[in-house]
């Protein structure tokens, strides 16, 4: 959402809520902010939604609103507190504008970075499976604990396994588009 229409939606939901005499759920937000004329109404329905829901979230951080009694978890219902101000304004966070291109090579880049990270966790754990066997061979007494050892390192080399697997669809993917 374009950080020049942040102030005005803020400052209009805040009106909004304020003007709720009762809990109010999110959808009930959004109706009365499509029906006031604001820039909302340029905004897809899914994108609405998502400044609703990212406006209630920022006024639950801040104690001004608390989920209501009567709400189910398909259906949230909202309350203002006594700590609600309606006229203070919530500060506006610019969100970076970025060509979809930089955030591609960003993505790329950051998926490579995890990438090589879990690669060398890999190696080291392959190194230290290796030396549970070598030490399992010359001391056969102390096999529990080396299974133990053995085992967890089974076990987090799976998950890097899992990690690396995705990740590497993932730049492939982004290589492809």
């Amino acid at each position: 959402m374009p950080s020049d229409i942040q102030a005005p939606l803020c400052q209009e939901t805040l009106r909004i809520i304020d003007s709720f005499t009762t809990d109010f759920s999110t959808s009930e937000l959004r109706s009365e902010l499509q029906e006031t004329g604001t820039v909302l109404d340029e905004l897809s329905s899914q994108q609405a939604q998502a400044y609703v829901y990212y406006r209630i979230k920022r006024l639950i951080a801040r104690g001004w609103i608390v989920k209501g009694p009567s709400s189910t978890k398909l259906k949230p219902r909202y309350e203002k507190t006594e700590l609600f101000e309606p006229q203070s304004p919530i500060e506006s966070t610019k969100a970076p504008v970025t060509e979809p291109n930089s955030s591609r090579v960003s993505m790329s880049s950051t998926l490579q970075e995890r990438l090589n990270k879990y690669r060398g966790e890999m190696l080291i754990l392959q190194g230290e499976a290796e030396e549970c066997d070598h030490l399992y061979e010359l001391y056969p007494e102390f096999k529990a604990s080396l299974m133990a050892d053995y085992q967890t390192t089974v076990d987090a080399k799976s998950v890097l396994l899992g990690r690396i697997r995705l990740l590497e669809k993932q730049l492939a993917r982004l290589e492809v588009n």
